[in-house]
């Protein structure tokens, strides 16, 4: 979760602890965030999200034009 997260010692990192229980072993899991890795990350899903949007709209405007062939859209 979001609100899981400390910040660290160093200027744009934070970190978060989860305890887990694997095959009964106690496991501790430490995950850390980089801000400059997660704007990089945010900019490839936009970028994969603005494509896929564009991909979506040519096939609608494809499977609009061959049904107006066969006469399937008024």
């Amino acid at each position: 979760m979001e609100s899981d997260f400390r910040e660290s010692q160093i200027p744009g990192y934070r970190w978060s602890e989860h305890p887990s229980n694997y095959g009964g072993i106690e496991q501790r899991w430490l995950v850390v965030e980089s801000e400059i890795r997660r704007q990089s990350d945010r900019r490839k899903l936009e970028i994969k999200v603005e494509k896929a949007e564009q991909e979506g709209k040519k096939n609608f405007g494809n499977y609009r034009l061959k049904n107006l062939r066969v006469g399937l859209m008024p």
